[in-house]
């Protein structure tokens, strides 16, 4: 009982995931690029979620959450032009 516990737990990581994710997205036939790239976004989502020492769970992940990360996202596209 007590392992089903655990692995309930490590389920809403978002590491775990996004590991699965990307399983399933292999298993759908979708192309090594696509697959990548939406690792690659989701990763660093999990990214932002760590250096802003914020919970490391989707049980934490919420609308204002995700709409603060797509300001973040849009402010640091803004600065990190080479215009």
């Amino acid at each position: 009982m007590s392992t089903h516990i655990i692995n309930q737990k490590s389920a809403k990581k978002p590491s775990k995931c996004i590991d699965y994710y990307e399983v399933c997205n292999r298993a759908e036939g979708k192309s090594p690029k696509t697959i990548s790239w939406y690792s690659a976004n989701l990763k660093r989502f999990r990214n932002y979620l760590k250096s802003g020492h914020l919970p490391d769970s989707l049980d934490n992940i919420n609308t204002k959450l995700l709409r603060e990360y797509v300001i973040y996202l849009l402010k640091k596209n803004r600065y990190d032009r080479k215009d």
